[in-house]
């Protein structure tokens, strides 16, 4: 049985449709799902997974899905910033509420995507995904929060050998999934939002889909048919290639124009002073200004970088529930990539100490990026140098009075 849901029609021309459905191996639904409308014409698309615990990960998912709905309605600012506070509260809510002593610690995972206008933010923990599909294609999706994932951004295996590990399954961040006294969880969040274009979807999923679909395949799935039709279509796949686990779909079709960048004109210097242009540029003995800091783009902790252009997984062998069990072989360090997300140039990853479906806070400290050396004075562009007063006679006043204390000394002393 499929539940469904549509979206009431509204300002932002965003078509939703979103559907769940137990599988075949699961006694109850644990996944849980809302599409949300918010006062600034925005709408969210959610899924929580639950998992572990006593057998209470469904809790543990809606009681997430209520308190992100209630913190997104209550906050405001940036949305990034709204849905990285929303995810850490429904955190330590989780933990504080059924991760007590004796009592399981079940979690879920997360992941959100907040179109707004013609661009969408997207945030999540754990591995749910959210997709952007584009003309057939996946263009970019997020990067699970995976023991598997870490392995394979450090050389250990390589992406076919994650995908068929028996560790395939191991989150390294959840909301709950630990005792309340531990360090709330890093949510992930792409370093800037998807600009959509007239026609793109977007796919948001809990891994009963993503686990048994490729990316290469998926695009042609939610690209044809409507909306409705690609919600029921990719249920039915996941059912017949096993339906292993719990299955939550949202599939959202942006129906409005074209993202389109702001023009902003750019000065250019011309080529004769004849026209009165002011010359800005900086005296010789001024040019010393530091050049611009090469900070880390990504170097906020709450922050991921975007995916970079995607490659197929190799496909694993499987068992005949579905599940993968073959394991890791640390001495194969293939550089086989997966589609993920790229670590920026020198920033150590690390790797946090894995539970089977429960979330590790992986949060280690940064360095602190030492700030640029201060502008010579007078180096303003566009301002003269600031003339520094003479003060070379306060050095020869300073002489002159130590002579005529030493003249004086030699006078008393031959006295």
């Amino acid at each position: 049985m499929v539940a469904a849901e549509v979206t009431a029609t509204m300002a932002l021309p965003l078509q939703a449709r979103s559907a769940t459905n137990v599988g075949l191996h699961h006694p109850k639904n644990e996944d849980s799902h809302a599409l949300l409308d918010l006062e600034d014409g925005a709408r969210v698309l959610l899924v929580c997974d639950g998992m572990g615990g006593m057998g209470r990960g469904d809790e543990a998912s809606a009681l997430a899905v209520q308190v992100i709905t209630e913190e997104l309605a209550r906050q405001s600012g940036f949305p990034t910033d709204r849905m990285r506070h929303a995810l850490r509260m429904a955190d330590d809510v989780v933990r504080d509420r059924l991760c007590r002593v004796g009592e399981g610690q079940p979690g879920s995972t997360a992941v959100m995507v907040y179109v707004q206008d013609g661009a969408a933010h997207v945030t999540w923990v754990g591995d749910s995904r959210a997709y952007l599909v584009r003309q057939g294609r996946v263009v970019e999706r997020t990067r699970d929060h995976k023991l598997v994932e870490e392995l394979v951004d450090a050389g250990q295996i390589t992406a076919a050998q994650a995908k068929a590990s028996a560790l395939a399954h191991v989150v390294t961040r959840a909301l709950g999934g630990r005792s309340p006294d531990e360090q709330t969880v890093r949510p992930g969040a792409l370093g800037y939002p998807w600009k959509l274009m007239h026609g793109d979807r977007i796919l948001v999923c809990s891994d009963g889909l993503s686990d048994l679909v490729e990316d290469e395949e998926l695009g042609g799935m939610v690209t044809e048919g409507s909306t409705e039709d690609v919600v029921e279509r990719l249920v039915q796949v996941a059912l017949d290639r096993g339906g292993h686990d719990n299955i939550t779909v949202i599939v959202a079709t942006w129906e409005g124009p074209d993202w389109v960048e702001e023009d902003v004109a750019t000065p250019v210097m011309p080529a004769s002073r004849e026209v009165g242009v002011e010359d800005l540029r900086l005296p010789d003995e001024d040019a010393t200004l530091p050049p611009f800091g090469k900070g880390d783009l990504f170097d906020g902790e709450d922050t991921e970088p975007n995916p970079r252009a995607l490659q197929p997984f190799e496909p694993g062998d499987a068992n005949e529930d579905g599940r993968v069990t073959e394991e890791i072989d640390p001495a194969d360090r293939s550089q086989d990539s997966a589609p993920r997300s790229s670590t920026p140039a020198g920033a150590p990853r690390a790797t946090p100490a894995p539970t089977d479906r429960k979330a590790t806070p992986a949060g280690a400290p940064r360095a602190a990026t030492p700030p640029p050396a201060p502008a010579s004075s007078g180096s303003q562009v566009g301002q003269p140098p600031v003339e520094e007063p003479d003060r070379r006679w306060m050095g020869a006043v300073l002489a002159a009075v130590v002579v005529v204390i030493a003249i004086g000394l030699l006078y008393f002393a031959r006295r």
